[in-house]
């Protein structure tokens, strides 16, 4: 969805430096501030500020931004000049390319999958206790549907010696192939390798939690018949 971008105060400098390939700027704002700052990707620490856009005259585009939505500033270079355009992406569009990635990702663990060895992947929890080497890890199936509406995150495993969730961090790939062995009726479990040094973690809430890792290797047992 496109938004009318009015009377913006443009810093020609960094303007000038925007690419063409690269030409989306980053929208922040602070609820005290008059404006909203149009900034350079890749730009830090407040460099980069291609844009002011001041708030009482975009309502439609802070409206947007402020919604949690992907909203960016299109920069278009052509024959009369340099324009702005206001992009947002819609409830509606974000819903219609959901439901896409969830039919996508159905057909893609819709195929039966054999895992004829272990599979090394990585593993994640937060809490007071790390992983230790040789824990078991019991993964904990679910089905077909929900797969689907979460696709696929997280999958998660369960631990006697370690009462916290526990969740596979590895990628796309190694995911799809476990929750494939998963629905063509394997069982899984995991042997931790190597636990990662922890790092603290601040929540929603404030409170300080620690984050552990581990290397995992995952076996996959099919029920007899």
């Amino acid at each position: 969805m496109e938004i009318e971008i009015n009377n913006p105060r443009v810093h020609d400098d960094e303007l000038a430096k925007v690419k063409k390939n690269d030409c989306a700027l980053r929208l922040w704002t602070q609820p005290h501030m008059s404006h909203i700052n149009a900034y350079r990707s890749h730009s830090i620490g407040g460099q980069g500020l291609v844009l002011a856009i001041p708030k009482d005259e975009n309502s439609e585009l802070l409206e947007a931004f402020m919604s949690g939505r992907d909203t960016w500033v299109e920069v278009i270079t052509g024959n009369n000049g340099v324009e702005f355009r206001g992009h947002h992406v819609s409830q509606e569009e974000l819903e219609h390319h959901l439901q896409k990635d969830r039919e996508n990702f159905l057909q893609e663990i819709s195929k039966p999958y054999h895992p004829k060895k272990e599979m090394k992947a990585y593993a994640k929890t937060i809490g007071d206790l790390p992983f230790q080497a040789g824990m078991i890890l019991e993964l904990v199936p679910s089905d077909k549907d929900s797969y689907t509406k979460t696709l696929g995150y997280p999958v998660s495993f369960i631990c006697k010696n370690l009462a916290q969730p526990i969740q596979l961090t590895h990628g796309k790939t190694t995911t799809n192939k476990v929750i494939r062995a998963i629905l063509t009726g394997y069982s899984a479990s995991a042997l931790v390798i190597l636990p990662y040094s922890n790092k603290s973690l601040i929540l929603d809430n404030g409170e300080l939690k620690n984050h552990h890792g581990a290397e995992i290797a995952i076996t996959f047992t099919m029920p007899k018949q």
